[in-house]
């Protein structure tokens, strides 16, 4: 049937995407994430050990909501993709990519940011959602890492510093105001695209920005 036929596929597709550390789930009409990529590997020798995971491919499903435990065993993911969903919430999920470099959540439903991860984000796509407000969560984050096994991270509360941030797309949301503070956390921003939103008001000082070599706040 094509409900099996999905399923295999499904499958075979986990199998190679733990050996090879790039998983494609894309167009797999998931709502919940498979469950396989939630639990650690048994053993270290496991063959399917998705805490090696490189890129994950989550794209065109039927997801609506993050948790933590959905993500937190993908401890080297650098990309993630979960462009066309239905997402509404992430919660903290994202921050505990510690290692993510390129994010892309365009096309969602969200309303405000979640919490991201500070410590390696380059590329961040939020186009397409129904954001009012480009600003970050104001809560409790980590900067660090571990070694040898132990956790060092510094827990500090206050707004994140996105110290490698470069792009980011906000293009078509409700966006009406950008708050001062966007400016301050992600200073290395090289790429601002707030076009094709309702921009009443912008907080604070975009020179900055000294990076800044393309921005884009056309309507």
């Amino acid at each position: 049937s094509l409900l099996m036929g999905a399923k295999s596929t499904t499958k075979r597709k986990l199998e190679t995407g733990s050996k090879t550390g790039v998983l494609n789930l894309s167009d797999r009409k998931l709502s919940t994430f498979p469950p396989k990529l939630l639990r650690p590997p048994v053993s270290s020798s496991s063959s399917a050990d998705f805490a090696k995971l490189r890129a994950l491919d989550l794209s065109r499903n039927r997801l609506q909501v993050l948790d933590k435990e959905d993500l937190s065993v993908l401890t080297q993911l650098r990309t993630l993709n979960l462009q066309g969903n239905a997402i509404i919430s992430a919660g903290r999920a994202l921050a505990a990519l510690v290692a993510l470099q390129t994010l892309d959540l365009s096309d969602n439903r969200l309303e405000t940011l979640p919490l991201l991860p500070t410590k390696a984000l380059k590329s961040v796509n939020v186009s397409g959602n129904a954001l009012v407000l480009l600003d970050f969560p104001h809560a409790q984050h980590s900067c660090g890492g571990s070694s040898g096994g132990v956790n060092n991270d510094t827990t500090i509360a206050g707004p994140p510093v996105f110290s490698k941030l470069k792009e980011w797309n906000a293009s078509r949301n409700r966006i009406v105001g950008i708050a001062a503070a966007f400016f301050q956390q992600c200073i290395k921003l090289e790429r601002l695209d707030v076009s094709h939103n309702q921009l009443e008001t912008v907080v604070g000082d975009v020179s900055l920005l000294k990076k800044l070599n393309f921005l884009d706040v056309s309507s």
